[in-house]
């Protein structure tokens, strides 16, 4: 289940770039070809990791782990946790051990799996944002993101048929959205889900990289394009995010007009 999640998220991020407007298209080529290096090392050291655990038993801890991948691969895993560091306001309060975002993903914890695959890009948007402006690369993204999740809403519709098989993921706590988030359960009907979330894993690596704008343009903005591309008449209704400094985010996805092509 994480590998097939990270898939998307890392293959959703490309397309995303992919997508800017034909002007940007250079630096859009630039960006996908970065972020593609980058996926690509990153599952090398999963593979590397899954190999040593089948001939000695590992033992956690970073300097082991990066002891034993090749020279390039710590490299770069070096220098995101550097970048991550860098990037954590001063003071900024850390999750609890036995918080759900700290559970052990072998190799690493829920957090810093989020930290290392949407460090890379905050900071190649940031530097994005410092030549183009931040208005503008937050329309793009916003533009980019929703197409996206359109195409990806398309892609799933062969296997979501229904309210009740769309809210699964989130009504699994053992799913990979579930273990991203905390959520309560509002109504859960064939005709409605709703829920509060009042944390997020990935709000938490934006806000500590003090760019909850650029994690609400790539992330929150695109959720209504999924319902949108699943085609089922499902409508997300939602008035805060805590990516926008809200209490909770309250999502409510209700099924309506005509296309009902489940029902």
């Amino acid at each position: 289940m994480f590998r097939f999640v990270h898939g998307v998220f890392e293959n959703g991020y490309m397309r995303l770039l992919c997508n800017l407007k034909l002007q940007e298209m250079k630096l859009a080529q630039f960006l996908l070809n970065k972020m593609e290096n980058n996926s690509k090392n990153f599952l090398y050291e999963l593979k590397e990791k899954s190999h040593m655990e089948k001939t000695e038993r590992f033992q956690s801890g970073r300097r082991q782990f990066l002891s034993r991948i090749p020279a390039v691969a710590a490299l770069c895993y070096g220098c995101s946790q550097g970048w991550l560091l860098s990037a954590l306001p001063a003071g900024s309060s850390s999750l609890q051990k036995n918080h759900k975002f700290q559970r052990e993903m072998p190799p690493m914890t829920y957090l810093r799996w989020a930290q290392q695959r949407n460090g890379r890009y905050i900071g190649i948007l940031k530097h994005l944002e410092k030549d183009i402006g931040k208005q503008k690369l937050l329309e793009l993204l916003k533009k980019a993101s929703y197409a996206e999740n359109v195409a990806l809403g398309k892609r799933l519709s062969p296997r979501i048929d229904s309210m009740k098989t769309f809210a699964g993921p989130f009504r699994n706590e053992n799913s990979g959205v579930g273990q991203t988030i905390v959520r309560e359960i509002i109504e859960d009907s064939e005709t409605a889900f709703e829920m509060k979330i009042t944390e997020c894993l990935t709000e938490v690596v934006f806000r500590r990289a003090d760019a909850l704008d650029l994690g609400y343009a790539c992330v929150c903005h695109a959720d209504f394009g999924l319902p949108k591309g699943l085609d089922l008449g499902i409508k997300l209704i939602r008035t805060k995010t805590l990516m926008q400094g809200h209490d909770c985010c309250n999502h409510r996805y209700v099924l309506e007009g005509d296309n009902k092509r489940c029902f």
